[in-house]
C-alpha cells in the first residue's frame, strides 16, 4: 500500500490509467490547488471511506482509509492522512 498527500488535483484529473498501468488499485480524494490524499495498493481493498464522517462536500480533502481483507479473515485498516503543522486546531472532530 501506497499513500500519496497533496496530490493538488481534482479527482476528475487524477491519473488514473497512469497508476493502473503501474498495476496499482488507485484510490482518491482530492481538490484543486491543494490537500488531496491518495491510496494505491496491489490488492483491491474491501471499503474505501473518503473523508472523515463529518465532512461536508466543500471541506478539505485530507483523509482516507481503505480495509484490506487478509488471508487469515482479519480486516487490515489503513488511514492515509494530511496533517499540516501551524493550522488552527480548534476544529473539535479533526483536533479532539
Amino acid at each position: 500500500v501506497i499513500g500519496l498527500q497533496e496530490t493538488k488535483v481534482q479527482d476528475d484529473l487524477f491519473p488514473v490509467e497512469a497508476v493502473k498501468e503501474l498495476g496499482y488499485h488507485v484510490y482518491f480524494h482530492g481538490q484543486k490547488a491543494h490537500y488531496g490524499v491518495a491510496m494505491l495498493s496491489k490488492q483491491p481493498p474491501a471499503a474505501v471511506i473518503k473523508g472523515y464522517p463529518s465532512d461536508d462536500e466543500n471541506d478539505q480533502r485530507r483523509m482516507i482509509t481503505a480495509d484490506f481483507s487478509l488471508a487469515n479473515g482479519e480486516t487490515l485498516r489503513v488511514l492515509n492522512g494530511y496533517f499540516p503543522q501551524g493550522e488552527s486546531r480548534d476544529h473539535p472532530v479533526k483536533f479532539p
